[in-house]
């Protein structure tokens, strides 16, 4: 049996995508290890809390992925454990529409 393989992405925390006029000063870009990773969720270890909703992007094997912050926990001596969940333009509207459709 192999050993896992361990991954390394630059996370930029908020990404473009959630702010185009973004203050860069206040965004976190770290060269980050994934904890875990799956075609819905991404889950890393950050040194400041993320808000909830914040949309973040990585790049993994040569794909930007873009994903918000669903949930985090303080993990002592570490930082924060983040969970995401990846975003597509698609799915996103797709929420917008239901929550606007169940305001209604």
């Amino acid at each position: 049996m192999h050993p896992a393989t361990e991954v390394w992405t630059w996370i930029r925390c908020p990404c473009r995508q959630d702010d185009p006029n973004a203050d860069g000063s206040t965004a976190i870009c770290l060269f980050v290890k994934i904890e875990r990773y799956s075609a819905t969720r991404l889950q890393i270890v950050l040194p400041r809390k993320a808000k909830i909703g914040t949309l973040l992007s990585a790049e993994v094997h040569d794909e930007l992925i873009v994903a918000r912050v669903t949930a985090t926990e303080s993990r002592p001596g570490i930082g924060w454990l983040t969970e995401c969940e990846r975003v597509t333009p698609l799915m996103d509207q797709v929420r917008n529409e239901t929550h606007l459709t169940r305001a209604v």
